[in-house]
């Protein structure tokens, strides 16, 4: 009996997380095809039964996508980035319709292209996790050309982010009003959102049909921008109350798919609500080795058989991300007890990390 095929979707050639997840399907006994850019780091893994390759900056043709989506056929397409949940999005509403089998492809497992789309909506985000219960820092809508909203009744300090956007490009943590009221009109529409002072937590998960099939919560110790940018050093660790959080939110949109809630945990330990990513994080791959497996769980989804999810291995483990905690600290001056996440199983991918992490320059 051959095994299940699953299909990555990358329109990215520059996020360096989901292609670690190749390796983690494949070890759970996934047959792992990828639709992704040539030049990306996707395409290097050596865990890839099936590559559909197309050049950077140059989005695949429909043909490429439907031969991608008619062998096999994949038992479940997984976008990779955000760029490929809206690419699914736009799938079923093409003009002739794809195939009625290409379409019940993108929606096995319960997924749902369009409410999965919905979470990219930074605005929008925060008006569903408040609907399901969860608490939401208050905030106002910044729109592009317009002068600063007055942003008195929020507080400060303040954080301004795009209404879409990823990798805390453009997000900015304003301390006074002298500061927000010498801010340009933007150009794309943002947020102003009170901020919480804690720690900054995600949790990452598996879903189907609304139902939360495995996950793990990790602290971000380290971020490269400082502040806001990506994860770099995650401490990974039991968070009952952003579990609760996530699950309650998986239940009441009906998720199906990779995700993660990121959340900031005040001092009282009470879970606030920044976003949900509605594809994989950067440290979703650590599963196995954290217990909770993610990809176990869906390669369980989709043979019919439960999956018992284990226990955290550790009730602490701190983990250097590669390359990303390199390019922060080249000299691991603050590697402290972490340990280094780099794929030595995957010696292709590794070295495309390497010379990823060379063309940063000098500091990298």
């Amino acid at each position: 009996m051959s095994a299940a095929r699953v299909l990555l979707l990358a329109l990215r050639d520059d996020w360096l997380g989901p292609p670690r997840l190749a390796g983690a399907l494949a070890a759970v006994g996934l047959e792992v095809a990828a639709l992704c850019p040539a030049e990306g780091p996707l395409a290097a893994s050596r865990f890839l039964s099936r590559r559909y390759c197309f050049s950077r900056g140059q989005p695949p043709s429909l043909e490429q996508l439907q031969t991608a989506l008619a062998e096999g056929p994949p038992a479940r397409v997984l976008p990779m980035d955000d760029a490929a949940v809206l690419l699914l999005r736009r799938l079923p509403l093409l003009q002739p319709p794809l195939p009625a089998a290409q379409l019940a492809v993108l929606t096995a497992g319960g997924g749902d292209p369009k409410s999965r789309s919905d979470w990219l909506d930074k605005a929008g985000s925060q008006q569903r996790a408040r609907q399901y219960g969860l608490a939401v820092p208050d905030w106002l809508p910044w729109p592009a050309g317009a002068p600063p909203p007055q942003a008195r009744k929020l507080g400060l300090p303040l954080v301004l982010k795009p209404v879409v956007g990823y990798g805390g490009i453009g997000v900015r943590l304003i301390g006074d009003a002298a500061e927000l009221a010498a801010l340009p009109p933007p150009p794309r529409a943002m947020l102003l959102q009170r901020h919480i002072a804690g720690e900054t937590w995600a949790c990452g998960f598996y879903a189907e049909h609304g139902r939360l099939l495995a996950a793990f919560c990790a602290a971000k110790e380290r971020q490269h921008p400082a502040r806001t940018g990506p994860s770099s050093r995650l401490r990974i660790e039991a968070q009952p109350a952003l579990r609760a959080a996530t699950e309650g939110l998986v239940r009441a949109s009906g998720y199906s798919g990779f995700g993660s809630l990121d959340a900031q945990i005040d001092a009282a330990g009470k879970v606030w609500f920044l976003e949900c990513n509605p594809r994989p994080s950067p440290f979703l791959h650590l599963g196995a080795r954290a217990g909770p497996d993610l990809c176990a769980a869906l390669a369980a989804a989709i043979a019919g058989r439960p999956y018992i999810e284990p226990p955290l291995r550790r009730a602490s483990w701190r983990v250097a991300l590669y390359p990303q905690e390199q390019l922060r600290d080249p000299q691991g001056r603050d590697q402290g007890d972490a340990d280094w996440d780099r794929p030595e199983d995957d010696p292709p991918l590794l070295e495309w990390l390497a010379q990823w992490l060379r063309r940063q320059g000098p500091a990298g």
